[in-house]
């Protein structure tokens, strides 16, 4: 069963929330993995680092940070190009 993390500051992090919820392919309703849930602080933390990040994301082309976008949507944590 895969299992997926929080990224906060381009880096994985496995937040503070004891939490779990379940990935679940829609087609035939099977567990395929879990992803941790955010509590506050996890927002309030992202919130916090986004202003360290911004100027590589603003200097990052349309077209990669859509293939990043692509890739936060899919919930088997696959990386996809285009």
């Amino acid at each position: 069963m895969k299992s997926s993390a929080h990224t906060r500051a381009n880096a994985a992090w496995s937040g503070t929330s004891e939490y779990r919820c379940d990935i679940c392919n829609p087609a035939t309703g099977q567990v395929t993995g879990k992803v941790p849930m955010s509590s506050k602080l996890d927002a309030d933390l992202a919130v916090a680092s986004a202003p360290a990040v911004l100027p590589a994301w603003v200097a990052t082309s349309s077209a990669k940070r859509s293939v990043v976008m692509i890739d936060l949507a899919c919930t088997d944590g696959g990386s996809r190009t285009l």
